[in-house]
């Protein structure tokens, strides 16, 4: 019986179709598999015996990798990596028919993946690209033995992926990988060099335009390759023990052309900011207006905003706005109080007793803090985070009947429930307004990461049954929301799927709070989608760094009107506000950025995997 075994060695795109070139346990030792296919996805099987030969032989092929191709006329070229004595070196083949391949020679001293762009040349002389801790370029006037320059980029780990002539000189596509937790995380980035001087940066995107999704966090993946195919690139993946997926990657080299940043999602500031601020006059909101939940029901957007005053404990006020930004009503008293010993011990005193290591979030000594409010068939259900000022905070459930809401009628709140468990911090709760396979949906955090849980009901006991956080959601290496996430508002159904706005910190800024956004699997909210590559608003105003804590944006309510998203948020855990953005241009916006879909390819070799021993079968 032969040993499970496949390996994608490279992918390259001439005459019209996608080749892939991988090898499986159904190869000789010295042969691979070459595909082929018009579309990208599904490939028709070529030849299972490709094979690359030198004066003594055949190559084994488990000795090479990162494949890369070009064409000159009728010739194909491939630069490969050959490991020997425990290095890689840098050999170049070439063939006529994309199936037998002659080795031509060794690229000394270049140790890495690399490609070229046929016939350019720089100073007269031959131009290879290559990655390392720099990216670079090598010179030669022969062929075998190269100078090499470096780049003008920040040093990092890079791996060539494709590169094309462009108007004003290369476009270089490269994977870019960091370590995380003992596993290395993928992005994909591209960068326009000098025609005159290649190792010039006309221009290079801001952030990256891929960044290894989700789901693919703390797994192994390695990149097989990125090709040209019609002016669109698309870059392949390996998933040891799943497959090979592709990513498409849309108007690269349109955005480079023009020397502009890729689009991304972003709100903008209603002008009239604050909608609401704190009333000096009122004993219970004199200090704080802040966070509020929001449901759009009637013709008119009802909020339920975090207020504090001079007891210096958080209740709930409510106020109404027609449009979404003008207050056109706003509660004499509050909506919702602290009834239960969990949410506040301390009522009416105006220090703590005995420490503790637990603080309220925003200020205070406790109570109803962070509302999320969400519909669902008669009843209004209330998710905030309940806080007795020493215990670890903890999620809170109520809930009111939507006759009651419409009437106000306060009192006839349910009453409160913890629905967290006891010894931990978990905030940031909020219920998805439709069941997702006949159960509910909660999302909450616990330190870093946004967690969801799929329950039966919301009938909880406030004694044994508690989230569990069965699936997570996590924090991005490297990116603005490196730190901790956390979900704002409940995720909006779309045509695209659930939009969630959500808050983050990351650990280059780490005294600022953000606001993202992201889109998840209408099936499946565990899935994300898509999720923005920067901050879709973050603290620049008076009103977002001059309260009680500076540099905060928080969004804990978000309705759509007449296709206007509108997300409200406390600004510096004092006043409360809205941004804006059309809905359908910021999901164009959202899917252009840098998480674009993964698509599973079909080989054409009867390839089965086998994803519980990581091979295949």
């Amino acid at each position: 019986m032969k040993t499970a075994f496949f390996k994608a060695l490279g992918v390259a795109s001439f005459d019209e179709k996608i080749f892939i070139c991988y090898q499986s346990n159904e190869n000789k030792p010295d042969e691979f598999n070459v595909d082929y296919s018009k579309d990208g996805k599904e490939f028709i099987h070529l030849s299972g015996s490709a094979h690359i030969e030198t004066a003594s032989g055949n190559i084994p092929i488990q000795n090479l990798s990162f494949f890369r191709f070009t064409k000159t006329q009728d010739v194909y070229n491939i630069y490969y990596l050959s490991e020997f004595e425990g290095r890689d070196y840098l050999e170049h083949a070439t063939s006529l028919d994309f199936v037998l391949w002659r080795n031509v020679n060794r690229l000394f001293p270049i140790t890495e993946p690399a490609t070229q762009i046929p016939y350019y040349e720089e100073e007269g002389k031959e131009v290879i690209f290559f990655g390392g801790r720099s990216l670079n370029i090598g010179l030669s006037e022969n062929g075998n033995v190269w100078n090499i320059k470096k780049i003008e980029m920040p040093e990092g780990r890079f791996t060539i992926g494709a590169v094309k002539e462009g108007k004003e000189g290369p476009l270089l596509i490269y994977f870019q990988n960091t370590s995380h937790e003992g596993h290395n995380h993928y992005s994909v980035s591209t960068v326009l060099l000098d025609k005159e001087d290649p190792t010039k940066v006309l221009w290079k995107t801001d952030k990256a335009v891929w960044y290894q999704p989700q789901e693919w966090i703390n797994q192994k993946v390695e990149p097989v390759g990125i090709v040209d195919f019609a002016g669109t690139f698309i870059s392949y993946w390996e998933r040891p023990g799943e497959g090979v997926y592709c990513v498409t990657h849309n108007d690269l080299e349109k955005y480079a052309n023009e020397k502009s940043n890729l689009p991304h999602a972003e709100l903008i500031r209603n002008v009239g900011n604050p909608i609401l601020l704190p009333r000096p006059g009122k004993i219970w909101e004199s200090k704080q207006v802040f966070n509020a939940a929001a449901v759009y029901h009637n013709d008119s957007v009802h909020l339920l905003y975090r207020a504090v005053g001079d007891h210096d404990t958080s209740v709930l006020g409510y106020a109404v706005s027609r449009d979404g930004f003008g207050i056109d009503e706003r509660s004499e008293k509050p909506a919702y109080v602290p009834r239960a010993s969990f949410e506040h011990s301390l009522i009416g005193k105006k220090n703590k007793t005995g420490s503790s290591p637990f603080e309220s979030g925003g200020g205070g000594y406790g109570g109803i803090e962070d509302p999320r409010i969400t519909k669902i068939d008669d009843n209004f259900y209330l998710t905030y985070v309940a806080f007795d000022g020493s215990s670890p905070p903890r999620i809170a459930l109520s809930y009111i009947s939507v006759k009651n809401f419409e009437d106000k009628n306060w009192n006839k709140w349910s009453d409160p429930v913890l629905i967290s468990p006891p010894g931990v911090v978990d905030k940031n709760a909020c219920i998805l307004p439709e069941k997702i396979d006949g159960k509910y949906v909660i999302f909450h955090r616990i330190y870093p990461d946004i967690l969801i849980d799929m329950v039966d009901s919301l009938d909880f006991d406030g004694e044994s049954n508690w989230l569990k956080g069965q699936l997570r959601i996590h924090p991005r290496p490297d990116y603005w929301d490196s730190n901790k996430v956390g979900m704002g508002p409940p995720p909006i159904k779309t045509k695209d799927g659930w939009l969630a706005i959500y808050q983050a910190v990351g650990f280059q800024d780490n005294s600022r709070y953000k606001i993202g956004a992201m889109l998840l699997d209408i099936e499946d909210p565990s899935k994300v989608l898509y999720r923005c590559s920067h901050p879709i608003l973050e603290p620049e105003t008076y009103y977002e760094n001059g309260g009680f804590k500076a540099g905060v944006v928080y969004p804990c309510g978000a309705v759509v009107i007449e296709n206007t998203l509108i997300v409200y948020y406390g600004g510096s855990d004092t006043y409360l506000a809205a941004a804006t953005a059309d809905l359908d241009q910021f999901l164009d916006e959202l899917m252009f950025d840098n998480s674009p879909h993964l698509d599973p390819i079909t080989l054409g070799a009867t390839v089965k995997f086998n994803a519980e021993i990581n091979q295949i079968v």
